[in-house]
């Protein structure tokens, strides 16, 4: 099978793997991806970049507005690239609500393309015109859709779409994500205490930062343990000025698992607001493949993550008593730390590795292509 990728998060090299094991698979793949990108966190424009192994074609193709989901736009016409490169499916992996998915979903119409659309979005919310337009184009012009989550598709259902959808969600490659990997120079370096409770992602009001350094606040016997955050955002300042945090911009995704390797656990206390609830906590999964067990907010999809490795605790979000209750039980704890951690990792092996969601996306991309048979 030979599949078409559009995704602006393959810009990433890591976020290539998963179509690295579709073509140890024996498929073929073109990933399309913007020239440039950019978020509000990042210093610079983010250029792509091959993963090293990838066999198929990166194809950079510039963009208009790069760095927003729904507004970014390819200034190429679609139709000579997928005339050229003529694939038996067209993945946009974007949400059906943008510019691009528009794009690429219209390019393949006209072409009579298999074509599926991805989406995570979890929550039933009614888009704004002309989103709620373009989101019902992509719909009924695709094949089907790939959802992270159940949540998502029922959040998909919910607002009307009746087509057929799959689930894949987000994989972690546990070959780099693993446990053992602690550097004790790298932990001397950032003056890490005895005991270190992580946190990684971005410093926002939504994230539960605020929420997480009330509960540390609070914490029996703090003086020991150090706040570790991984991540950089507005709320970084605030995070610095308190004593025993220590906040990590900059770090690279291919950084990550040493980072995570200081730390005893992992929290992460998203909140829940009337526009987002967490999608999924790729940062539980990556956590939990190092070996670490996590706590984390009841919010959108986090309990279902981690209920369902087994590798973790859950907390009521936004409560700041429960959160330092449980981070104390834990670093008090190191059996319960071990055992948490041994199933987390078991669980993430098996359900999130790079070759088990490469599996479920071939089977939903398969699907769509025996339809044209």
């Amino acid at each position: 099978m030979k599949i078409l990728v559009v995704s602006h998060a393959c810009v990433v090299d890591v976020n290539q793997r998963v179509y690295r094991e579709l073509e140890l698979m024996g498929h073929e793949v073109v990933l399309v991806v913007p020239d440039r990108w950019r978020h509000q966190y990042s210093a610079g424009d983010i250029h792509p970049r091959s993963l090293t192994g990838l066999r198929g074609p990166l194809v950079p193709l510039a963009v208009w507005n790069p760095g927003s989901v729904p507004l970014h736009c390819y200034l190429s016409r679609t139709g000579p690239i997928l005339g050229r490169f003529a694939p038996d499916v067209l993945y946009v992996e974007e949400e059906p609500y943008s510019i691009a998915a528009l794009q690429w979903v219209r390019g393949g119409s006209r072409l009579r393309l298999r074509t599926m659309f991805f989406t995570a979005q979890n929550i039933p919310k009614r888009h704004p015109l002309p989103f709620r337009l373009l989101e019902r184009y992509v719909w009924a012009h695709s094949s089907a859709g790939v959802c992270a989550t159940a949540s998502v598709v029922q959040a998909l259902g919910m607002r009307g779409y009746r087509g057929k959808a799959s689930i894949v969600p987000y994989a972690v490659d546990v070959s780099r994500f693993r446990p053992g990997l602690r550097d004790a120079a790298l932990g001397n370096s950032l003056g890490l205490r005895s005991k270190t409770v992580a946190y990684l992602g971005r410093l926002v009001e939504q994230k539960g930062v605020r929420v997480l350094l009330e509960a540390y606040g609070k914490l029996p016997g703090r003086e020991a343990t150090t706040l570790l955050f991984i991540g950089g955002g507005p709320l970084g300042a605030e995070c610095r000025a308190l004593p025993g945090v220590v906040v990590v911009e900059g770090v690279t995704h291919a950084k990550v698992p040493e980072y995570l390797a200081l730390a005893d656990l992992l929290v992460l206390p998203s909140l829940t607001t009337s526009r987002w609830q967490e999608q999924f906590g790729r940062a539980a999964i990556e956590a939990m493949a190092c070996g670490l067990p996590v706590i984390g907010s009841d919010s959108g999809e986090i309990p279902n993550v981690v209920n369902g490795a087994g590798g973790g605790v859950i907390v009521p979000e936004g409560d700041v008593k429960a959160l330092a209750e449980a981070m104390a039980s834990l670093i008090g704890d190191a059996n319960a730390r071990q055992r948490l951690g041994d199933m987390g990792r078991e669980h993430v092996r098996r359900n999130y590795s790079t070759p088990i969601v490469a599996g479920r996306l071939a089977a939903a991309l398969s699907s769509v292509e025996e339809e044209t048979g």
